[in-house]
């Protein structure tokens, strides 16, 4: 940090104005921000993600999960679940086959992951509202949704 000369005030200024950039309760990843316009000076130094993902992990307004290898960030007074995250895909419908599950985070956060990646965090996953079926490759709203399906 010292070489590249960046001081104290600039990456404080940058967690900043990401906590006032994003609404409350509004998931995000660093791929998502610069889609949705965001912009810091201090992305001209050039650094991998990890570094300003590190920086956004510090205590503060932000708080986050890591999901199949990536970070995603949330504005919110406590750390969100898994079922929080993946329920913001379910507004429209009451199931989601894992390719279309794929193809969402894709869009709405640039994340890449493999279909197998996110089958084995499915199956370990602890989800407490949300429901995942194996056999199907399928992801319910809740167990119900999954009941109804299938008779």
């Amino acid at each position: 940090m010292a070489n590249a000369q960046i001081q104290k005030q600039t990456i404080k200024g940058y967690k900043n104005a990401v906590e006032n950039f994003v609404n409350d309760n509004q998931f995000f990843t660093l791929s998502s921000l610069g889609k949705d316009g965001f912009t810091d000076s201090i992305e001209d130094f050039g650094f991998d993600a990890p570094f300003y993902e590190s920086i956004l992990k510090r205590p503060g307004h932000l708080q986050y999960l890591k999901f199949c290898g990536h970070y995603i960030f949330i504005k919110s007074p406590t750390k969100p679940s898994y079922d929080q995250f993946l329920s913001i895909f379910f507004d429209k419908y009451n199931r989601l086959e894992l390719d279309e599950l794929l193809e969402a985070l894709m869009q709405k956060f640039n994340l890449k992951m493999s279909f197998s990646e996110l089958e084995q965090f499915l199956k370990s996953a602890e989800l407490e509202k949300l429901f995942y079926s194996p056999p199907l490759t399928t992801l319910f709203k809740n167990k119900e949704k999954y009941l109804d399906w299938i008779y």
